[in-house]
């Protein structure tokens, strides 16, 4: 949205030493692998925990048992050449079929509530650690345990 302030709470959903993240689309080639922690929108008067139990829930199916806030990040952006401005709640959760969520593989397609899709990924946490993959929002690495 241009000329807006998007609101988001996004999961650090991790089992063992693997994130499961999704795959940011429409990056050039040269980026390399560009990933973003999944979750969603904050819609008006409702608290980011509850819009983070939301989305996961309505995008992966899942329930929250825990979510532990981190931190908010900031991230000024311009993808596809539009520019984006969001403010992110970050959390840690622990979900109750996290097994049943590996098990879907190591990628699988996710499709939101208003029918786009994107790719969950599970990726090596060492990757966004060591650079060889970049994780968003900006500067979230400093707020994720493991780092």
């Amino acid at each position: 949205m241009i000329g807006r302030i998007r609101a988001l709470a996004l999961a650090y959903i991790r089992l063992h030493d693997e994130v499961l993240v999704m795959q940011v689309p429409d990056m050039p080639a040269d980026a390399g692998l560009c990933c973003r922690l999944i979750g969603g929108g904050i819609e008006f008067g409702e608290p980011s925990e509850t819009a983070l139990r939301r989305e996961l829930a309505e995008e992966l199916g899942v329930t929250v048992t825990q979510a532990h806030y981190l931190g908010t990040v900031e991230n000024i952006f311009t993808h596809q050449g539009r520019p984006g401005h969001e403010l992110c709640q970050i959390y840690t959760v622990e979900i109750e079929q996290i097994a049943a969520l590996r098990a879907r593989g190591d990628a699988f397609e996710v499709t939101e509530e208003n029918l786009t899709n994107y790719t969950a990924l599970w990726r090596p946490w060492d990757e966004f650690v060591s650079g060889r993959a970049t994780l968003y929002p900006d500067n979230v690495l400093r707020l994720l345990p493991g780092v």
